[in-house]
């Protein structure tokens, strides 16, 4: 794992809408999206400062705890720039970033209140030719809530992953999006209080 290296008082952003127990996006070609919005994601993990934590144990423990809940062999926190995946906190998968077209999570930028989920990867044309599906580990399943600033902009996700075909219960998809709501306060709460610091150290707006 990478790891790349005070606490602001900010106003706590209110708690999401509830999220619908078992939400499906529609089937749909990998996202494109514009420059605009990945520089924007790229700009504000900057602001937030938020990829110098990558591997923390809260990150890990936030991880394991997703994957135990919904009883999932992997599970990750992960953020997106505009080119990157960067996987703050993971289990069972042994990479610490991976390039935004092979993500999962790109699926759920465009879905700040509602959770993405992917039944049978090999029957859903947005990840069926994926490699992760087709070769090792064969991944079939995915499931990721969305972390979303106070403004409503996607930045990544908590999420979980299978090698068979699933669903999630009503209670695993509330505990999953309550988890992926304690990562973004968590990161909001550790934002610089410096902006202008933070937004110049970033290894990614450099």
């Amino acid at each position: 794992m990478i790891r790349l290296g005070a606490a602001a008082v900010v106003k706590l952003p209110l708690a999401l809408p509830p999220v619908p127990t078992q939400v499906v996006a529609p089937a749909r070609p990998p996202v494109v999206e514009t420059d605009v919005a990945g520089w924007l994601r790229t700009l504000e993990l900057a602001r937030l400062d938020a990829l110098h934590h990558q591997g923390d144990d809260l990150f890990q423990l936030i991880a394991r705890m997703a994957a135990q809940v919904c009883d999932a062999p992997i599970a990750a926190v992960t953020l997106l720039d505009d080119h990157t995946q960067w996987l703050q906190g993971s289990f069972g998968l042994e990479v610490a970033f991976m390039p935004l077209e092979l993500s999962f999570c790109q699926h759920a930028l465009h879905s700040p209140y509602h959770m993405t989920v992917i039944q049978d990867a090999l029957n859903d044309p947005r990840v069926a030719m994926h490699p992760m599906v087709l070769g090792e580990p064969g991944l079939r399943f995915y499931a990721g809530a969305p972390l979303v600033t106070p403004q409503g902009l996607v930045m990544g996700t908590v999420c979980v992953l299978d090698t068979k075909p699933r669903t999630l219960t009503p209670a695993q998809n509330q505990t999953l999006c309550n988890l992926a709501e304690a990562v973004m306060r968590l990161l909001l709460l550790r934002a610089p209080a410096d902006e202008a610091q933070a937004l110049a150290l970033s290894p990614r707006a450099a």
